[in-house]
């Protein structure tokens, strides 16, 4: 029997979102094949029959999870630029990654277990081609034209990046390469038009 009371457990979280936050710490840290019904449960501190209660399949935990982190990704690093400044476009990436690598990693384990399970790697597709929309609407809001293939070009260097922060640390590197990639976008913006006279 656990020393840990019944109100611990309950505020160390039993939702949802607190297994889903647990299933991305367990695949961060261990990998994604690591991750069971009990991995999660020991982490979140809660039973393995209440998540299977929440998600029924661990596919199913895994899907939801991926949404979550790609969502938190878009949100947390700028990937989403409301304005027409080129320094908005990923401008909290290296701050990201230094504070709760976690998001990144799990993403990264999951495109890695994906090429082994075809339906994973549908939702991996999936979640990339929803990233790199988010990537050319920001370009085309930065001035540059609505281009798939320029989005997937700027964010295989984002996602390049991430990866050397992940494995490597120095976030300073991070920032100084992002200013490259911005000052790159700015040279290719389309001049603004003349006002016609």
């Amino acid at each position: 029997m656990s020393d840990e009371e019944p109100e611990d457990r309950q505020r160390r979280g039993d939702g949802r979102q607190a297994l889903i936050e647990a299933l991305v710490r367990v695949a961060a840290r261990e990998r994604l094949t690591k991750v069971s019904y009990r991995s999660v449960a020991a982490e979140a501190g809660v039973t393995h029959g209440l998540v299977r209660h929440h998600f029924g399949t661990l596919d199913a935990m895994i899907e939801e999870a991926l949404g979550w982190a790609a969502e938190e990704a878009v949100i947390g690093s700028g990937l989403r630029v409301e304005d027409d400044r080129p320094e908005s476009l990923a401008a909290n990436l290296a701050e990201l990654i230094e504070e709760d690598p976690e998001h990144a990693a799990f993403q990264f384990e999951v495109i890695l277990e994906g090429r082994h399970r075809e339906a994973l790697n549908e939702q991996v597709q999936a979640k990339y081609d929803a990233y790199h929309e988010v990537v050319a609407g920001s370009l085309a809001r930065l001035g540059l034209p609505y281009d798939l293939d320029l989005a997937r070009l700027v964010f295989a260097a984002l996602n390049g990046l991430v990866v050397n922060q992940l494995i490597f640390g120095r976030p300073e590197e991070t920032e100084r390469s992002l200013r490259w990639l911005r000052r790159l976008l700015e040279h290719e913006r389309e001049p603004p038009s003349s006002p016609s006279t």
